[in-house]
């Protein structure tokens, strides 16, 4: 066995190690992972647990209190005068104080959740940003490459073909300083795709993967937001605002004191005869009824009615605001790609006919083959403002 064994050992060895295949992240993969390992979104499940265990603690009475007492008239324990006092205590809280503690935390756990839903708002708009740019990085980067690729063949170019205007020296050295500039172009938009990449991977923790899927140039009319109640960080501030006013509710119920109810019994050993007693104990309200806190809670309510009414209509601002500008982008981006896009490649296909009739040098079929790769490169980046808007409407 141990023969076989080292046998299979050694044939595995000599076996060639095959790649691993490389992934493509789509969006919805990256959004899972991120959403996964996103410390913040972990703390928040702790807190939002935590508000529900005290959400089981609002709902708990207060434990009752036991009380007693053993009173020696004479000398000794053991003498016949002894009393023996036995009291049970509840505290009865009055004005709706649990009633409100409970409603308060409810309100608490809503809030935790809104946090939530506005903080995952936020990565996914992080996130569709990185795929925005690094999208258009990977075809401004092909394109700089083919730019690339023309300049040199420009540079290169026999000079013996070429007309007499276009072979002096100082033609020939702004074709060679136009390659260079390519070249560190191309160099440039390289180092931003991987800077992109790693910007994207670090925030996903992980790098297995090569690419991203996503359609840069897939674009449809963007649509005016009917409403912002769906809106997290609205929904948010709105119950932060219901927290304010419970809390006013509770600034108000700790103006009515709460009652200590007593129920008892004494015995006495010598006559063996029982007591029994029954009271209540309150603080009279008389010199704090809890006016400052009552004030400072309304105070609170007043800010944060404020304080929402202006988020609430900063989104209408922003929105109407992000919707002019998603227009905007949509309709530039259409006009390069149903205008200028043909009106280039026409341009290109005509350059391409006359020198396959000898009726145009190569330089001008390169100028006219470039000119076409920079209308692209307008394409994408009106493409690539156009999914920022649209991510941000």
């Amino acid at each position: 066995m141990k023969i076989k064994s080292l046998l299979l050992l050694g044939i595995a060895a000599q076996l060639p190690i095959l790649p691993i295949a490389s992934q493509t992240l789509t969006f919805d993969n990256a959004y899972e992972i991120a959403t996964t390992n996103c410390l913040d979104f972990k703390i928040k499940d702790a807190q939002i647990s935590a508000s529900v265990a005290n959400g089981w603690q609002a709902r708990a009475l207060p434990n009752p209190t036991l009380s007693v007492n053993l009173c020696t008239i004479g000398h000794a324990i053991a003498d016949d005068e002894n009393q023996l006092t036995v009291t049970v205590s509840q505290l009865v809280e009055l004005g709706g104080k649990r009633s409100i503690r409970i409603n308060g935390n409810a309100i608490d756990q809503i809030i935790a959740h809104w946090d939530v839903e506005s903080q995952k708002l936020n990565l996914k708009k992080e996130l569709l940003h990185d795929f925005i740019d690094i999208a258009a990085l990977q075809e401004s980067w092909l394109i700089d490459e083919k730019l690339y690729e023309i300049a040199k063949k420009q540079a290169e170019c026999d000079v013996k073909t070429l007309p007499a205007e276009k072979t002096s020296p100082l033609e020939i050295k702004k074709k060679q300083l136009a390659c260079q500039s390519t070249y560190l172009q191309r160099l440039k938009r390289e180092q931003e795709l991987k800077k992109a990449k790693n910007t994207l991977f670090t925030r996903l923790e992980s790098k297995d993967f090569d690419g991203i899927d996503f359609d840069l140039f897939e674009a449809k009319s963007p649509s005016f937001p009917t409403s912002i109640a769906e809106n997290p960080e609205v929904n948010l501030g709105r119950a932060k605002l219901i927290a304010s006013w419970w809390a006013w509710q509770t600034e108000k119920a700790a103006q009515i004191p709460d009652v200590n109810v007593q129920v008892g019994v004494t015995t006495q050993k010598f006559t063996q005869d029982a007591a029994f007693n029954a009271g209540f104990s309150m603080p009279l309200p008389i010199f704090n009824r809890n006016q400052g806190g009552v004030q400072r809670a309304i105070c609170d309510y007043n800010a944060a009615f404020f304080g929402q009414e202006q988020l609430e209509k900063g989104k209408k601002i922003l929105a109407e605001l992000h919707f002019k500008e998603s227009l905007f982008a949509y309709e530039q981006f259409v006009f390069v790609r149903d205008h200028l896009m043909p009106l280039a490649k026409e341009a290109y296909d005509l350059a391409k006919a006359a020198h396959d009739e000898k009726k145009m040098d190569y330089l001008d079929l390169l100028d006219a083959e470039a000119s076409l790769l920079n209308t692209k490169g307008q394409l994408i980046d009106a493409a690539k403002d156009y999914h920022h808007k649209v991510t941000e409407l």
